[in-house]
């Protein structure tokens, strides 16, 4: 009895030890959130460029701009910025930045969107119909995310705007890879780009909504220098 008693008292603490460190491992082992930081001169240096790039460019010229600019030229710069719910931030690695604010900023900076605020605040669907045409929505309700993306992958190379229950992001899909690019509520809670397949939120989220914007002619003439 006494031993039995032992061990127990012994237990306890040890199983204490282990719940906290379930419990707070995420904290401890998450990357560095931000790799390089940036001056703001050097961002908008970039933006000079991309922008300049896509005001002498043909539809087909601004498609492809427009999509390595989102997946590789200006994500650097935003990744790791740290989430806020109510995040408005404007300068990358500065401050803090939701979702949709991260979304409708990205676009405003390439020039492809003036209404950066209204757009943030709206309902991701809604922002998604009011960014493309129909024709280039498609809704998926109850599908898994496996069929989701191999649905996606149909279209080949292609640069989306996608609407989850309560999250917005970019989805990029390159040589057969999707990469979900986010501000992410998540436990890194920061800007990032991770595979589509592995992502915690596409996959809880009941209902996705895609806007093709690479595919999308009106959008992608509407562009303002």
């Amino acid at each position: 009895m006494k031993r039995m008693l032992k061990i127990i008292l012994l237990a306890v603490p040890v199983l204490c030890l282990v719940s906290l460190a379930w419990r707070y491992a995420p904290f401890f082992l998450r990357p560095s959130p931000h790799k390089t930081y940036y001056p703001d001169s050097v961002y908008r240096e970039e933006l000079h460029a991309l922008n300049d790039s896509l005001g002498h460019a043909s539809l087909r010229r601004r498609s492809l701009l427009l999509h390595s600019a989102v997946s590789e030229r200006i994500f650097p710069f935003w990744e790791g910025t740290p989430w806020d719910f109510n995040g408005t931030t404007e300068r990358p690695g500065n401050g803090k930045i939701a979702c949709g604010y991260f979304v409708t900023t990205v676009l405003r900076d390439l020039g492809f969107v003036t209404q950066r605020k209204e757009l943030a605040c709206m309902a991701s669907e809604q922002m998604i119909r009011d960014l493309v045409a129909e024709k280039n929505i498609r809704r998926y309700s109850r599908f898994t995310l496996t069929d989701f993306l191999k649905d996606v992958r149909k279209k080949g190379n292609q640069l989306y705007v996608v609407g989850l229950d309560n999250h917005t992001g970019f989805l990029s899909c390159e040589n057969g890879q999707c990469w979900f690019i986010h501000a992410s509520g998540g436990y890194r809670r920061c800007v990032i780009k991770e595979k589509a397949e592995t992502s915690s939120a596409l996959a809880f989220s009941s209902y996705r909504v895609t806007g093709c914007l690479t595919s999308d002619s009106l959008f992608l003439a509407g562009w303002k220098k």
